[in-house]
């Protein structure tokens, strides 16, 4: 396999948030004062309209862990261990009594036991349909996926459901192997949608299209038919016509999607003629980052002539392929995205009358919020709906003055910082609109009313950067974001740094010491580590928990750092799975008492799976340590997975 590269460089004086270095203050553990599950305060609000849940430990001095296991969060399977945070708000989808296990810790630790809450939901939420986001998601022009094994194919449909069979539909008794059908007068044909709802069918060059040798006796596509039996060509012509997209949500309670033509026209391949007559195509795939880069269906229509009780698959691709507003926003792996404030660009808070003016009123200049809890904020979008809003450093969320359902509500300009901690929820994007759950914040939180109603436009959205505003009528509130991992490339900064150079003090060898822990943070067993030189492959061990600091690698090195110089550093990673940006690279002082102070930089980077993340730091700073220590963190990496760490740099910093 193909590795591919990513490059994630630090600079000192463009990246202070990786640079913060600081010596916490230590509670020193009593067992006695741990929170006690007997303890809990839990209040559960249930809005029974939206199918929203809220949870809040009301015990001052507790962090809450919400635990929902096997529940699926708005209608996926879980994939978080545990939700921290107070005043989450979840949605739940299926009527019935759904449960939660809540844990809590404090200065002392995880809680002693844990405590499970019940919460029932009267009705099964449906989203209201809304086509627009789908049919943004088909305006292109498409083309069949002939180099796709099984891009084309019949099958059997299951009597008791009137579809093809679920376990491969349309292709469990043929399928077309890659570019089986050339020749045919298949591949030229052209198909393009717009958002409007037009359809535009093209049969290339050739000017004909593939038909099933079952409707030769019709007459209606005379062409090369031989009386054999087999599939053959015939001349069709150019042809525009409406179409629509319509929703129906089975008995298993899952929502399917059907392409609907206008009566009389046809998909290219005509397997019959109730393709013709009731030309209507079931999505395989109504996940609309995944419709823009491979639009898969299925007919299912019942037919007498020749092709009774066959699902036909039809599978195309882009003719163009461009990114979606959800891969710009969300990524295009499990890792996600990760967007910070554009601190130095114009307007990145501002507000206004409306959304096309929300900067119209006032408009922050670069830099003008800096000494506020803003900057360091970061928000992680990620492709299956999950959204994380991490604080920063320093903790601290920056509020509206008059925001009364969160902060203390000074009655006076000028705006606060608050304490904040990481939150998790979900989110919702059809492709202009951004919706997370209620009681989420997304950086600065102008109102209550933004607060409770977290909906924002999206105004322009590229790979690097994204205006949002706030739904706040009466005053509507702009924010400027930038990725905050994909910059455009700094010259001063080489792409790789090379470990055998002469100057590269890192020389291997070193003590290597593993603390990895659950989630109760009880120290587990070492993880299998292949060592080759300076090179390791980690396996991530069952068990392992999914938070920052329990999956510790620390290495102590014989490399002294001296105030007054410069350093560089990098690490490779490697892995075949997906990683999020959960793992950390920690550079610190390994003097014995030190408690790792001074440190240098502590980022959180993730690895895409088949991709080398490298990672530079770049002319920072020296400060006095004997020795140094690297520390790597796996916490919340995939359990199983085997992650690569190589390439080892550390040495003065070269101009």
């Amino acid at each position: 396999m193909k590795r591919l590269f990513n490059y994630i460089a630090a600079v000192a004086f463009i990246v202070p948030v990786l640079l913060v270095g600081c010596t916490p203050d230590y509670t020193t553990p009593d067992q006695g004062q741990l929170p006690s599950a007997q303890d809990f305060n839990v209040t559960i609000q249930v809005d029974q309209e939206t199918n929203y849940v809220t949870f809040t430990l009301n015990n001052p001095g507790m962090v809450p862990m919400f635990i929902f296991g096997d529940e699926k969060v708005d209608g996926k399977a879980n994939k978080t261990y545990a939700y921290t945070g107070n005043g989450l708000s979840l949605r739940f989808r299926d009527a019935g009594v759904h449960t939660v296990e809540v844990k809590a810790y404090n200065a002392h630790g995880i809680s002693v036991g844990s405590k499970v809450y019940e919460f029932t939901l009267e009705n099964t939420y449906r989203d209201p349909f809304d086509a627009t986001p789908y049919m943004t998601a088909l305006a292109n022009e498409w083309q069949w996926d002939s180099a796709t094994d099984g891009h084309f194919g019949c099958g059997s449909i299951v009597a008791e459901t009137g579809q093809a069979n679920p376990d491969n539909p349309g292709v469990d008794w043929w399928k077309c192997g890659p570019n089986g059908k050339d020749g045919m007068g298949l591949y030229d044909d052209k198909l393009t949608f717009t958002a409007a709802g037009e359809f535009t069918f093209d049969p290339g060059e050739g000017g004909t299209t593939y038909v099933n040798w079952g409707v030769a006796e019709s007459g209606l596509y005379p062409g090369n038919y031989n009386n054999d039996e087999q599939d053959y060509q015939a001349p069709v012509e150019s042809f525009t016509c409406s179409y629509s997209i319509e929703s129906n949500w089975n008995d298993a309670g899952i929502q399917e999607l059907y392409l609907v033509l206008e009566e009389g026209h046809n998909l290219s391949y005509i397997p019959h003629l109730t393709a013709i007559n009731e030309p209507r195509y079931r999505f395989l795939e109504t996940n609309i980052p995944d419709i823009r880069k491979t639009l898969s269906l299925v007919n299912e229509a019942p037919t007498e002539n020749g092709g009774g009780g066959i699902a036909w698959k039809y599978q195309f691709t882009p003719a163009v392929r461009v990114l979606g507003p959800e891969e710009m926003l969300a990524g295009t792996t499990g890792a996600g995205k990760v967007w910070v404030m554009d601190s130095e660009a114009q307007g990145h808070l501002g507000c206004g009358d409306s959304v096309g003016n929300a900067a119209g009123w006032w408009s922050a200049p670069p830099g003008d919020k800096a000494a506020y809890g803003l900057y360091d904020d970061e928000i992680t979008f990620y492709p299956d709906g999950k959204y994380v809003y991490n604080p920063g450093p320093d903790g601290k969320m920056y509020i509206n003055w008059g925001v009364t359902a969160i902060g203390p509500n000074p009655g006076v300009e000028p705006d606060i910082d608050i304490d904040w901690t990481l939150t998790e929820s979900t989110y919702e994007f059809d492709g202009s609109t951004i919706t997370l759950a209620p009681n989420t914040p997304m950086v600065y939180v102008p109102s209550d009313y933004v607060w409770e109603n977290p909906v924002f436009h999206v105004k322009s959205i590229t790979e690097t950067q994204m205006v949002v505003v706030a739904e706040n009528p009466g005053c509507y509130w702009q924010m400027i974001f930038k990725a905050r991992d994909i910059e455009a490339p700094n010259p001063d900064i080489p792409e790789s740094l090379d470990p055998s150079a002469a100057g590269n003090l890192w020389k291997g060898g070193y003590e290597v010491t593993y603390w990895f822990a659950n989630n109760d943070w009880t120290q587990i067993a070492n993880p299998d580590v292949e060592v080759d030189g300076t090179t390791y492959r980690i396996t991530i061990p069952e068990g392992m928990g999914s938070l920052r600091w329990q999956g510790q690698m620390a290495i102590l090195t014989d490399i002294n750092l001296e105030e007054g110089k410069k350093y560089d550093f990098q690490v490779k990673l490697y892995s075949e799975t997906d990683q999020g940006q959960v793992i950390t690279i920690k550079l610190c002082n390994g003097l014995a008492g030190s408690n790792d102070d001074p440190f240098f930089f502590d980022p959180m980077v993730g690895i895409t799976s088949y991709e080398t993340t490298t990672y530079i730091n770049y002319g920072f700073d020296g400060k006095v340590v004997t020795p140094a220590k690297l520390v790597l963190d796996f916490g919340g990496c995939a359990i199983g997975s085997v992650i690569e760490v190589s390439d080892f740099v550390l040495q003065e910093h070269v101009e």
